[in-house]
C-alpha cells in the first residue's frame, strides 16, 4: 500500500510540474481563459514553477528515479522553452506529448512492482498512442487561435490516430492488452464524431479529454 502512495504522489507531482513548465513558457501565446499564469507577475509563476520541480526532486529521489526524472524534465523543457521549443513542429510535438503521459506508466511499475516488464512498456505504448489524438487537437487549436479554421481535412486527420491504438490493441503479439480493444474502439469512434461534429479544435479537445477520462476508468 505505501507503493501505491508512493506512485501516486510522484505522478501527481510529476504532471502538475509539466503542466506548470508549459503554462510558464506558453503565457505570450495563450488567452488568459487558457492559462492562468497570464494573470499572475511572471516572478510569481516561475516560483510555482521552480517549487514544483523541487517537489519533483524530492519525490524522485526518494523513489531511485533521479536519472528518468531528469531526462523527462529535460525533454519537457525543450518541448515547451525557447529557442527550442519543439511543440512548434508536430511529429516532435505528437511523441514529446505521448511520452509525457505515457511516463508515469513506468514509473508506477518500478515504484510498485520495483522492475519494469515487457508488459509495463507495452502498456506504456498503449497510452502513448491513446494521447497522440489529444495532442494533433492541441496542434489544430493553435492554429485556429493564429486566426486560421482547421478544416475538414485537417480534422480528418485524425482517423490516423484514432486507428493507432485500436490497431495496437489487435496485434496477435499483444495479447494482454486485447481484453482494452473493445473499449479503445468505442474511444476512437466517440472522439471521431465529436472532432467531425464539434465546430472548432478547442471544443473538440474538450471532448476528446472528457472521453479520455472516461476510457480511463474503464481501464482502472
Amino acid at each position: 500500500m505505501s507503493r501505491m502512495f508512493s506512485a501516486l504522489a510522484y505522478c501527481g507531482v510529476y504532471l502538475c510540474s509539466g503542466y506548470m513548465l508549459n503554462n510558464l513558457h506558453d503565457r505570450e501565446e495563450d488567452p488568459e481563459s487558457k492559462n492562468r499564469f497570464k494573470v499572475m507577475p511572471e516572478r510569481t509563476s516561475r516560483r510555482v514553477t521552480l517549487g514544483l520541480h523541487a517537489a519533483l526532486a524530492l519525490v524522485a529521489a526518494i523513489n531511485d528515479l533521479v536519472p528518468e526524472s531528469l531526462s523527462i524534465v529535460a525533454l519537457n523543457l525543450a518541448y515547451s522553452a525557447r529557442p527550442v521549443r519543439l511543440k512548434r513542429f508536430l511529429p516532435a510535438s505528437l511523441f514529446c506529448n505521448g511520452l509525457f503521459f505515457a511516463f508515469p506508466y513506468y514509473v508506477s511499475a518500478k515504484i510498485v512492482a520495483d522492475r519494469v516488464d515487457s508488459g509495463a512498456f507495452q502498456f506504456a505504448g498503449y497510452v502513448f498512442l491513446i494521447f497522440l489524438p489529444l495532442q494533433y487537437l492541441h496542434h489544430l487549436e493553435h492554429v485556429e487561435d493564429s486566426g486560421t479554421r482547421a478544416g475538414l481535412g485537417l480534422r480528418l486527420g485524425s482517423i490516423a490516430f484514432l486507428a493507432l491504438p485500436c490497431i495496437y490493441t489487435a496485434l496477435p503479439a499483444l495479447e494482454p492488452l486485447h481484453r482494452f480493444h473493445a473499449g479503445t474502439v468505442a474511444f476512437s469512434v466517440a472522439a471521431l464524431i465529436a472532432v467531425l461534429a464539434l465546430r472548432s479544435a478547442a471544443s473538440a479537445r474538450v471532448a476528446v479529454r472528457v472521453l479520455g477520462l472516461v476510457l480511463g476508468v474503464f481501464l482502472i
